[in-house]
């Protein structure tokens, strides 16, 4: 996990990356939807849930973050390994499918993590 760079404000959204990489996720294409991978999924949905909460002190599901994080499986590859979810004030949830040398993932986040 990724957190905002030190003295970053959470005004109208929260973010948080994940490194999927780092994570020992599986990238080969018939393995991608393997028990593994959605494991790790699964333990990055419930970390959002417990981070949102006590960081931006929004309450979100779980299956919506799972559900969010299977339809960017489409877009993950070894170069862009770096998962973004958002969630604004109103709860909504969005994610996108980036990398470390990205200006949204420079923006957001400290790469010494």
């Amino acid at each position: 996990m990724s957190l905002l760079k030190k003295g970053s404000n959470i005004k109208e959204h929260f973010f948080i990356g994940y490194d999927l990489h780092k994570a020992g996720f599986i990238f080969d294409p018939p393995h991608i939807a393997c028990n593994f991978n959605l494991d790790l999924l699964c333990g990055f949905a419930a970390d959002f849930v417990k981070v949102s909460a006590s960081r931006a002190g929004i309450s979100v599901a779980k299956d919506g973050i799972i559900a969010e994080l299977l339809k960017l499986l489409l877009s993950v590859s070894k170069d862009d390994c770096i998962v973004v979810l958002s969630l604004n004030k109103k709860g909504a949830i969005s994610g996108k499918v980036t990398h470390r040398k990205s200006h949204l993932f420079n923006e957001l986040f400290d790469e010494s993590i």
